[in-house]
């Protein structure tokens, strides 16, 4: 049995190679490194292949391999054991290929058994395993379903109601749930989810679930040790999601409107004591539940940390990695427990950062120009701290780079925490350039008076909540730009702006810069401009104009603090010459498919054309009949948000 090096100063020091984003896989690095181990952030020196890419086993043991090599040096006496991996938070972590490929490159996988991986990593086998135990689920057939046809026969023989749920059946992140709530939804929507799945996850099998209305969703994170000793961390409510996506997570649940009933909490602390003890698990995971009133059903389960595990980690005062090292030590959780461990906290908050316009619910990706300094704030009875996954001068492109990061606040109470998140977002997060994030979205969010008061469901955010579409003071965005003195002398009479959906008034004058601006150019001179002004309330906030388009487009991806709005200058029209309807780019991105040849009338509300943008494939379509005169882009063919797709004349059916 191999030993693990203690903090006290043993001749052997470890490397220890650690998976997943960034900031997670640094924070998990400081952890191993107070273990005696050295560090090493395998995605800051090779590429990692996604586990669902073709050749994706052949192809992560060769980068790994290369790790290898590239960090021997670092490696020091401990020439008789072997160095460890760390999946982190990354999918790698729910593969059960993961440590057989360590173990044949001499390395000792920080997870639980490959019987335990296995199980979690196929979501229809470790429901229907919980079925046989007697733990509720929400499953209507454990026959899995292979694409469109499949599960229109399914709905047709079954000749169930809407909404119903379509789940993967293996693990594939923000893109493995879709909703569909009408008729309308299954004929346009679902087979674009499923081709989706199929792009991220290289396969379509997918199950079907019973929607709950109403209902909230808990994590309950846990560790056992190989002597089936079990111990449950603290609670969390995620139950604040869009479109299945985890925006804001409380901890412990407890604090959440109506708390966690204790016969709920023990029901389904039963159950996953039934389940980790039938599949033997050994390490930390976490299920998750759907909570409605007196009922609880098991969903999901993750046999690695979730993304959110520093949340729970911050509450109880514990340590995952210290946990994990101790399961593989088989180590008694008594003995554990008795050892010191940081102060807990009350209560605390996760926000997770996407690049989104949430608003549209539509993905924007882009180049990073400019990211705030700070990462940690400390305040009376509180504590706050940013992971960023991103970094200056960057391009975001690919799909796990919609989720920027975290923000992870802890205090005395959930308002406490809630107001200290919002301010932070408010004033100082900073992230600006090409794409769209959503700090404004979610700082309305957790200000909105039934959040506050912790009365929401999953459906809260999609459902029921309502931002603010624009800011006051719309014509500062186009005043903005038209600050820099290129543009000043481009802005010819008869020319128009627009912000967002508004018309707007440029002003230039009455900008009241804090220093002086930063005027700069991107590539091919596009022009743009930043720096610090008071808003016409004396507020004091950074500003970025970003061009985002080629200069014939004349468009600027603005934000003006937390606000982020589209801004285009409108050249005059050319008297006599009417201007003619266009189809534009929702979105940057690739060109997925062209649905119609140039002839083709498209009827209304019919997708046109589908743009690949940060993994998901975003329809495009009108509001009135079209005829497709002459396609300006083709497939595959990289495209701005805002750009002209196609000409096209409006028409008759």
């Amino acid at each position: 049995m191999c030993t693990i090096p203690e903090e006290t100063g043993q001749a052997a020091r470890l490397n220890a190679y650690i998976l997943g984003p960034p900031s997670c896989a640094r924070a998990l690095g400081t952890e191993m490194e107070k273990h005696g181990f050295t560090p090493i952030i395998v995605e800051e020196i090779v590429e990692l292949p996604s586990p669902s890419e073709p050749d994706a086993i052949t192809r992560m043991k060769q980068a790994l391999t290369e790790a290898l090599q590239i960090s021997q040096p670092s490696r020091s006496n401990a020439a008789d054991q072997p160095d460890y991996l760390h999946p982190g938070i990354s999918r790698w972590g729910e593969r059960s290929e993961l440590p057989i490929i360590a173990q044949e490159l001499g390395l000792l996988t920080v997870c639980p058994p490959a019987v335990a991986l296995a199980l979690f990593a196929n979501k229809l086998n470790l429901l229907s395993e919980a079925e046989r135990l007697g733990i509720p689920n929400l499953v209507l057939s454990f026959d899995p379903l292979h694409g469109v046809r499949e599960v229109e026969r399914f709905l047709i023989h079954s000749r169930l109601s809407f909404p119903i749920v379509f789940r993967s059946v293996h693990s594939a992140g923000y893109f493995g749930k879709y909703i569909v709530r009408d008729y309308d939804d299954f004929e346009k929507k679902l087979g674009l989810w499923i081709e989706q799945l199929n792009r991220n996850t290289g396969e379509d099998l997918v199950f079907a679930e019973s929607h709950l209305d109403g209902a909230r969703q808990l994590s309950l994170p846990f560790a056992r040790s190989r002597a089936g000793e079990l111990i449950f961390f603290p609670p969390i409510d995620c139950s604040l999601q869009a479109r299945s996506r985890k925006i804001v997570e409380i901890c412990p649940a407890h604090h959440v409107a109506g708390g966690l009933d204790p016969e709920v909490e023990f029901k389904i602390k039963k159950w996953a004591q039934l389940l980790l003890e039938h599949s033997r698990f050994t390490g930390l995971g976490s299920l998750e539940f759907l909570i409605d009133g007196s009922r609880a059903y098991l969903t999901d389960g993750k046999a690695r940390l979730a993304s959110s595990y520093h949340l729970w980690e911050r509450v109880s005062g514990n340590s995952a990695v210290h946990w994990q090292l101790a399961m593989l030590k088989n180590a008694s959780i008594e003995s554990v427990v008795s050892e010191k461990k940081a102060d807990p906290w009350p209560t605390g908050v996760a926000v997770h950062l996407l690049a989104e316009d949430s608003l549209l619910q539509l993905p924007q990706s882009g180049f990073v120009a400019e990211i705030s300094d700070r990462r940690n704030w400390s305040f009376p009875g509180s504590e706050a701290e940013l992971w960023l996954n991103i970094a200056k001068n960057t391009e975001l492109s690919s799909p796990q780079h919609g989720k920027l990061g975290s923000l992870y606040v802890v205090g005395q109470d959930l308002l406490q925490t809630l107001s200290i998140a919002r301010g932070i977002m408010n004033t100082d997060i900073w992230i600006a350039g090409a794409l769209q994030t959503n700090e404004r979205f979610v700082s309305e969010l957790l200000e909105h008076p039934w959040v506050r008061a912790g009365i929401f469901h999953t459906g809260f955010v999609d459902q029921e909540f309502t931002p603010r579409l624009r800011p006051e003071w719309v014509n500062l965005f186009a005043s903005l730009c038209a600050s820099h003195p290129d543009v000043a002398r481009a802005v010819l009479p008869g020319t128009r702006w627009i912000v967002g959906d508004q018309w707007a008034k440029p002003d230039p004058a009455a900008i009241q810069w804090i220093g002086e601006p930063r005027q700069f150019r991107k590539s091919l001179g596009f022009p743009g401009v930043s720096g610090q002004i008071l808003l016409p309330d004396g507020q004091q906030v950074s500003v970025c104009a970003y061009p985002i388009a080629p200069i014939a487009l004349r468009r600027w991806q603005v934000r003006i603090g937390p606000w982020v709005l589209n801004t285009k200058l409108i050249p005059p029209s050319t008297p006599g010459v009417s201007r003619v309807p266009k189809l534009l780019a929702l979105v940057p991105g690739r060109i997925h498919s062209l649905l119609y040849r140039p002839g083709s009338v498209v009827g209304a509300h019919d997708t046109s054309l589908i743009i690949e943008s940060l993994g998901y494939l975003v329809p495009h379509a009108s509001p009135k009949d079209f005829r497709v005169l002459h396609w300006k882009v083709e497939t595959d063919q990289i495209v701005c948000s805002g750009q002209e797709l196609a000409e096209i004349e409006f028409t008759e059916l």
